[in-house]
């Protein structure tokens, strides 16, 4: 391959060989992974100390230099994800999903490379050739690229791609800039699953030092919509119910809704679909006990045990978005985020929505103090948003259960033999029975396994050897 046509901004700068990687992930043969070399690393110590710079007369990283290129099969260093603690502290509540809006601009050697190479994925993605339908970055990153951008006129992002379940939307836009009143050129989107698996504080970190490696000098970084919620284990869903029911609540809003599940309430959402500010109160037990990855995290970060199956965890969470935010809370940056954040939950939990233990006289709404329950709800705010956000150990998330995908495979096979009219007596005739059905799958089964990592990769994360473990 001409060194033109690399995916790569730089090579990963930590020198291990790929036969030292026990845990590596590797692609066939027949397509190696080429890298450029790069001398661009990122913008501090903190994002990743490891990575070389080069820097120039004015301070600022040189941009890459083609200076041939290399095969590697290396599994991600992951340089940025620190080794596990043995513990980490136990929260009631924290962000469960955080837009950012990015002002900026990328460097004028960085924009084409940052153009030609995403365009390219990004073609290749659309033709479903998901081995060169990404970027990759050094240390191993690998940005995953979507086949279609997203958004309208102006706030239309060409490039859309994944990593390590973050979304990074990238409009056509060299340079976007606050004084200018021009909209955001870098938009990110971080859920639940990654702000839980690597916390608050890694997760920004990351974010940065892709950016900073794709050569985007960062401006502002704005809030544009942001979940916070606690969870309360072993509280049934009906007393919430009955609050509602009976009138026993204050809300800003008027409008609410009920949302069920066999006849029994589910999820209670104060705010309409359009609501700069909505409250949900749920069992986030029930929504989630199918889900081992997600079920772990909570219990070992959240619930700190599993909760009882009659009763649950009951979640009440916020969604403010960026207009709220800034005209009513004057919070325009993340930094002003984390310093007010405290006062915006104990705002959204005596002003905005609280429940009570009598049903409150019109016009009088404000002599009628939490019930029990939501001074719960009150103190787990609290009790987060008051404490400083520290730093803690990515978590050793834990894989999903394959047992259901092992019997589907038993299932398939045990078919596929009977309709042939085989009976296998033994262990070697079954096996070789087997044998003769998948060999000849072989070469399409190694590109199978190999584009659904990659796709696990781009979508959840991934412990420092690179694997999804089962603790």
């Amino acid at each position: 391959m001409d060194d033109s046509q690399s995916r790569a901004f730089g090579k990963d700068p930590s020198g291990i060989n790929p036969s030292d990687s026990p845990g590596e992930t590797r692609k066939p043969d027949r397509l190696p992974e080429i890298t450029l070399e790069s001398e661009r690393g990122a913008g501090g110590s903190d994002d990743a100390s490891d990575s070389k710079v080069k820097l120039v007369e004015n301070g600022r990283p040189a941009p890459p230099e083609n200076q041939g290129v290399e095969s590697s099969n290396t599994t991600p260093t992951n340089h940025h994800c620190p080794p596990l603690s043995p513990v980490d502290t136990l929260s009631t509540g924290g962000l469960d999903w955080l837009s950012l809006s990015f002002y900026g601009a990328f460097e004028d050697s960085y924009w084409k490379l940052v153009r030609d190479q995403f365009e390219h994925a990004k073609q290749n993605a659309i033709d479903e050739n998901l081995f060169d339908a990404r970027v990759d970055l050094p240390s191993g990153i690998r940005l995953q690229v979507e086949p279609t951008g997203v958004g309208k006129g102006t706030l239309h992002c060409k490039w859309m791609f994944k990593y390590q379940g973050l979304t990074f939307k990238i409009r056509d836009c060299q340079s976007s800039h606050v004084k200018d009143r021009q909209p955001p050129n870098i938009f990110v989107v971080v859920s639940s699953l990654p702000l839980m698996t690597y916390g608050e504080s890694e997760i920004i970190k990351l974010i940065r030092l892709i950016l900073d490696l794709l050569g985007y000098s960062v401006e502002r970084m704005s809030p544009s919509r942001v979940d916070l919620c606690v969870d309360l284990v072993d509280v049934p869903m009906s007393m919430i119910e009955n609050s509602v029911k009976n009138r026993c609540y204050v809300s800003r809003c008027r409008k609410y809704n009920k949302y069920f599940n066999d006849q029994l309430v589910e999820t209670i959402q104060f705010g309409s679909k359009n609501s700069k500010i909505k409250a949900r109160i749920y069992n986030k037990y029930v929504e989630c006990k199918h889900n081992d990855v997600k079920s772990n995290l909570l219990r070992d970060l959240r619930w700190g045990k599993k909760p009882d199956p009659a009763l649950g965890a009951i979640r009440v969470e916020f969604e403010i978005m960026r207009d709220h935010l800034r005209d009513q809370h004057s919070i325009i940056t993340y930094h002003d985020l984390v310093t007010k954040r405290k006062s915006l939950g104990r705002w959204l939990t005596h002003n905005w929505l609280r429940l009570t233990d009598r049903e409150p006289q019109p016009g009088h709404s404000d002599r009628v103090g939490p019930s029990a329950f939501w001074q719960k709800v009150i103190d787990a705010f609290d009790s987060w948003t008051g404490a400083e956000i520290e730093e803690r150990s990515k978590r050793n998330i834990v894989g999903t259960d394959i047992s259901s995908l092992i019997s589907q495979i038993s299932g398939c096979l045990s078919s596929a033999i009977a309709q042939k009219g085989i009976f296998p007596a033994d262990f070697f005739e079954l096996e070789s029975c087997i044998m003769d059905l998948i060999t000849p799958t072989y070469p399409k089964l190694i590109q199978a396994i190999y584009e659904k990592r990659i796709q696990i990769e781009a979508k959840f994360p991934f412990t420092s050897n690179g694997t999804l473990t089962a603790e």
